[in-house]
């Protein structure tokens, strides 16, 4: 019996060691480390900033603008002119949208004027 035990013991230790072995050769799978998004540098949000301004500015352009007005604008745009050339191509324009088209024209401008002075001002 004691040869049995001793039999039984080295069978059960080299068993338990090859599946250590074993078990220390397949790796671990460690996720990837998190990539954390990158701070856009300050001129891609100066870049944004002026985008959202555009945005804005056409947004309010275009509620004063009737459906036959749109219309000719939104071609326009699509053909690649400008705001303002795209502007230019509508017919019809009356005076009070024409003054309100320039108000919100300069207004923009002067904003996007204001974000590159703040830019150099740094």
């Amino acid at each position: 019996m004691v040869k049995l035990n001793t039999v039984s013991l080295v069978a059960i230790a080299f068993t338990a060691t090859a599946s250590f072995s074993l078990a220390q050769d397949i790796p671990i799978p460690v996720p990837p480390p998190q990539r954390r998004p990158q701070p856009s540098s300050p001129i891609q949000q100066q870049r944004l900033q002026v985008e959202q301004i555009q945005s804005e500015a056409e947004a309010e352009i275009e509620k004063l603008l009737t459906s036959e007005q749109q219309i000719q604008y939104r071609q326009a745009r699509r053909a690649g002119n400008n705001i303002l050339d795209s502007l230019d191509t509508i017919e019809s324009l009356s005076e009070s949208q024409k003054t309100k088209i320039n108000t919100i024209v300069r207004t923009a401008s002067e904003r996007i004027l204001n974000l590159t002075r703040r830019r150099e001002s740094r």
